[in-house]
């Protein structure tokens, strides 16, 4: 178990300019996972 609290380690700071670019025409949130051909080596 973390012995720090909650969203901690990961703050995510924002004064509204990320939010508000996830709502520019040309911008778009892709949620499905990355798929590659295999490992780097």
């Amino acid at each position: 178990m973390p012995t720090y609290p909650p969203s901690v380690k990961r703050i995510l700071r924002d004064d509204g300019a990320w939010a508000a670019a996830l709502r520019r025409p040309n911008v778009s949130l892709v949620t499905s996972p990355i798929s590659g051909s295999g490992r780097v080596r």
